[in-house]
């Protein structure tokens, strides 16, 4: 697997949405509308999402992976 070339400018904030992933029940699809109720509002967490996708934890179409399953199961 090559290296991602998505970035954020929000890298402080994601230890918080990774552990907000782990703890919330995993949705159908993955949207903006998502991130906002995990309570990530700024346009700089748009970002979030393509580079979950370029992790492996969601598919091209925003719904959550085998991957994005193991890690909300492990990871508590």
């Amino acid at each position: 697997m090559a290296l991602p070339s998505t970035y954020t400018n929000s890298y402080t904030t994601l230890p918080d949405f990774f552990g907000k992933i782990r703890d919330a029940q995993a949705p159908d699809r993955f949207t903006n509308l998502i991130l906002k109720d995990l309570r990530f509002k700024s346009n700089n967490h748009r970002p979030f999402i393509p580079l979950m996708k370029a992790l492996g934890f969601l598919s091209a179409d925003g719904s959550p992976t085998q991957r994005y399953q193991e890690y909300r199961i492990c990871s508590k």
